[in-house]
């Protein structure tokens, strides 16, 4: 995912009349942190399909798993 989709992809989960558990914190990352605010977004989506006991569309996968940092020390 390019940057100018990142942007989109955060901007509709983040745009102001939502109100959904965590677009606090996507607002805040948006700003300085793109790709975590992307990863947050596709973390909350898959969460969101989970509970609902639907599919999980691949690209939706695609995208936690290609933002997916696990930081220092993790041996991932």
């Amino acid at each position: 995912m390019g940057p100018i989709a990142q942007v989109l992809y955060v901007a509709d989960f983040a745009e102001p009349t939502r109100t959904h558990k965590g677009v606090d914190v996507v607002r805040e990352l948006a700003y300085t942190q793109l790709p975590r605010a992307v990863h947050h977004v596709a973390s909350y989506k898959i969460q969101h399909l989970l509970e609902k006991k639907v599919m999980i569309h691949p690209n939706t996968l695609h995208t936690y798993n290609s933002t997916f940092d696990p930081g220092p020390g993790s041996g991932v």
